[in-house]
């Protein structure tokens, strides 16, 4: 190949790896101890200036998870991981004070590099292994089983009608209303017929019968049988134990702590979902026996500042299911695999699992549940898988304008 003689303004471009009749006339194919700059042109690279030697207990070398803390101009710090151990220094290399309450046993003991992640939010720092498989479990159930309790609802009293309740076919409590004819024999109240059923409930061996208002409620045995005759077609007496068709259904009044679920309406494909009686209104909540929490030992942990040059890595306190159940309110799909990335985007917490993508409520990163499941929220958290005929699973995500970008191991979304 001949020689070409030509006039090079400037080497501004840096280095370029492309043939040289592709790349700019201001690149190089190769810079050593140069610095190129628009204003001053190609120049000597500025010496480095050696500060302190950092974590000097962690012999992992080049393999330890490096991390900046930007807090201001003023306050930066250093976050190292490795040895199964975590240490941090100020940008003058002065350790810091770091306190474990929950022991180090999340943090990787060999090859932490390429296993931690890493997102900071002002005072708090989510720590993620990629290693740990996260988990969930059950709560301890406290409330009283709502199949355990029959409710008897007196929807409208009636002139010389017989309010009976039925348990497994066998009489459990009737009362005769009265005629309505004289004064003597005024029609009584819903709430007076709740009493009289409470009463006639008591005599036949359901000794825990009470009233609230027009509501009877007695204990049963869970899977009992029950009805309920008024001979107005049933539009007078409602019972149930666990399960009601509507919101309209409920009575006004109720055991303190009652649990119902409402099945929904079919014509308008609304979800069933479950409500509770607590100080004199009904309000949704999570159904019976499901309560979850996630598991906080698997799940990213966080290193706060508690004081200054001090700070405490810990266990976070991830919000527990409030409503719904296993169907409607499902645990976070990363739940039983490995968290592979962190981000945020949007004011909310991002966590990439499999072929997943899961962000948190808006401004809640620790809430990872919806917050109702009678409608969908805006601001409740997101959890959608890739849209792709094959497996790909998620590794990276950037933000990039008002979208995110999640990177697998064979495409991009």
């Amino acid at each position: 190949m001949p020689l070409v003689a030509s006039t090079i303004p400037n080497l501004v471009s840096g280095v370029s790896q492309q043939p040289a009749p592709s790349r700019l006339r201001t690149s190089g194919e190769r810079m050593e101890n140069a610095f190129p700059s628009i204003v001053a042109g190609l120049m000597k690279r500025p010496p480095s200036q050696h500060i302190a030697e950092l974590a000097t207990g962690i012999t992992v070398g080049d393999t330890a998870a490096v991390h900046l803390i930007d807090r201001s101009t003023d306050e930066k710090y250093i976050l190292l991981v490795g040895d199964g151990d975590l240490e941090l220094y100020d940008t003058d290399g002065v350790q810091q004070t770091v306190t474990f309450p929950d022991g180090k046993g999340y943090l990787p003991v060999s090859d932490p590099g390429p296993r931690m992640r890493f997102v900071t939010v002002a005072d708090t720092t989510f720590v993620l292994n990629t290693d740990k498989v996260t988990a969930a479990s059950a709560v301890t159930e406290t409330r009283t089983n709502p199949q355990s309790r029959a409710t008897v609802f007196v929807r409208q009293a009636i002139a010389s009608v017989a309010y009976a309740v039925y348990v497994n076919g066998s009489l459990a409590a009737t009362f005769t209303t009265s005629d309505n004819t004289t004064a003597g024999t005024a029609l009584e109240g819903t709430s007076d017929i709740a009493a009289e059923l409470a009463t006639s409930a008591v005599s036949n061996g359901f000794t825990d019968a009470v009233t609230y208002g027009p509501v009877l409620s007695f204990g049963v045995t869970p899977g009992d049988t029950l009805e309920v005759t008024d001979e107005f077609g049933g539009r007078a007496l409602t019972v149930y134990t666990d399960t009601l068709q509507e919101f309209d259904d409920l009575p006004p009044f109720e055991e303190e702590g009652r649990l119902v679920k409402l099945q929904g309406n079919l014509d308008d494909g609304t979800a069933s979902y479950w409500v509770s009686f607590s100080k004199g209104i009904w309000t949704e909540t999570f159904g019976w026996e499901a309560e979850r929490e996630l598991d906080a030992s698997t799940m990213p942990h966080i290193l706060v500042k508690t004081a200054p040059n001090t700070f405490e890595f810990r266990e976070n306190a991830w919000e527990r299911r409030k409503v719904g159940d296993d169907d409607s309110n499902p645990d976070p799909t990363f739940v039983g695999f490995r968290i592979n990335s962190l981000f945020l985007f949007k004011g909310r917490l991002g966590l990439l699992s499999e072929e997943n993508a899961i962000l948190s409520a808006s401004a809640l990163f620790e809430d990872l549940y919806r917050t109702t499941v009678v409608q969908l929220i805006a601001s409740d958290p997101i959890d959608v898988a890739s849209a792709t005929g094959r497996v790909s699973t998620l590794r990276h995500a950037a933000a990039f304008s008002d979208e995110l970008v999640l990177f697998s191991d064979k495409q991009q979304f």
